[in-house]
């Protein structure tokens, strides 16, 4: 038994040392992994030319460009409505209709008087032996009682016309009569321009009278913008410059002018623009952060401001030649929060630093990850 399990035994570190030798050749003759080339891994940005704007951020409040009450324009009672507060209505749209009914009495009562004095006027002209004045009257007579609504009559010819026209009451009946057409097409109220009702503030039946508000009408296709610029910066804002409100999209927007007094409590002067508002998002009175161009740099030689570095109080950046990381003292210009000029020191085209590099050191090898616009 004790031969046997030695034999076992030495059949078995035989085969395993033969097994081992075999792995052993294997690995000696199989391919050796690819070893990475050294280097800090860094993000670049390259140096070009472009412009440099001076951005201020700033408050604004919003107003609709268009907006105002609608109020009635005659004494009368309420007979159909056809809004609500929320409705979208169309310039010329119905909004509300009175009784019109006291209005049409009324007119139909001064077109006969106006008739009566006109044809008084004629049988006068007739009798007065003035042939040329009278069949110009006798036309007009012939004209007005055709027509739904009384023509303009002749003009007077002399101050005497002027006093017969008034003696026969012609003129005062006339005026009447226009009055009363007036207010009879004032009974049917309509929008004046496009938008949005709200502050209703009548019902049918209710009687009403001259200047007593009907509703409110708002417009927030377009928008007027009063931005809120610091007494320092304001004398620098010029029309034209560009305006963005802070988080959102829209159109472009430029400043329109800039007002001439500073508000003696805020420090602050106001610049005014015009935002078109197709969408209706913004409201009427709301308030927004804006970003405004105070100044404008063209065609400087551009770096990201991460790319600067300052040691031995000098600036510096890094530009990777051969994929070797070279110290580069610059001279610095005119910037702001995400972009510095770059006045001397590298060139248009260079690869600029600007991840990885704040604890690099001159000459040292590098590895490009990243490419930054």
């Amino acid at each position: 038994m004790v031969k046997k399990a030695i034999s076992c035994g030495l059949s078995f570190l035989l085969l395993l040392n033969l097994s081992g030798c075999h792995s052993g050749k294997e690995e000696k003759g199989a391919s050796k992994p690819k070893v990475e080339s050294s280097g800090v891994r860094v993000g670049i940005s390259i140096a070009r030319l472009d412009t440099i704007e001076n951005i201020i951020e700033c408050s604004a409040k919003l107003s609709a460009s268009c907006k105002g009450e609608i109020k009635s324009l005659v004494s009368s009672t309420v007979h159909k409505i056809f809004i609500d507060d929320g409705y979208q209505v169309q310039t010329g749209d119905t909004l509300v209709i009175l009784d019109d009914r006291h209005v049409r009495n009324q007119l139909e009562k001064y077109k006969s008087d106006f008739m009566k004095a006109v044809s008084n006027l004629v049988i006068e002209l007739k009798t007065s032996g003035n042939s040329e004045t009278y069949e110009k009257w006798r036309q007009y007579q012939i004209d007005a009682a055709e027509s739904r609504d009384i023509p303009i009559y002749p003009k007077p010819e002399s101050p005497q016309m002027t006093v017969v026209l008034s003696r026969l009451q012609v003129q005062s009946s006339y005026n009447m009569v226009k009055e009363y057409e007036l207010q009879l097409e004032n009974c049917t109220i309509t929008a004046p321009f496009n938008g949005i009702i709200s502050e209703l503030e009548i019902y049918p039946s209710v009687y009403i009278t001259p200047g007593m508000k009907i509703c409110k009408l708002t417009d927030l296709s377009r928008m007027k913008m009063k931005i809120d610029i610091l007494e320092e910066d304001i004398g620098s804002i010029q029309t034209g410059n560009k305006v963005e409100i802070r988080g959102n999209e829209s159109g472009p927007i430029q400043i329109q002018s800039v007002l001439p007094s500073i508000d003696k409590i805020k420090h602050t002067g106001t610049a005014l623009a015009v935002i078109e508002n197709p969408g209706l998002k913004y409201k009427d009175g709301q308030h927004v952060q804006v970003l405004v161009t105070k100044t404008v740099y063209a065609n400087r030689l551009v770096i990201p401001r991460k790319a600067l570095l300052i040691r031995n109080e000098r600036d510096l950046v890094f530009v990777v030649k051969d994929g070797i990381a070279k110290w580069q003292y610059v001279d610095i210009g005119v910037g702001n929060a995400d972009y510095l000029e770059v006045t001397g020191g590298i060139e248009v085209g260079d690869s600029v630093i600007v991840e990885g590099h704040y604890s690099l050191g001159h000459n040292v090898g590098v590895i490009i990850e990243k490419l930054e616009e």
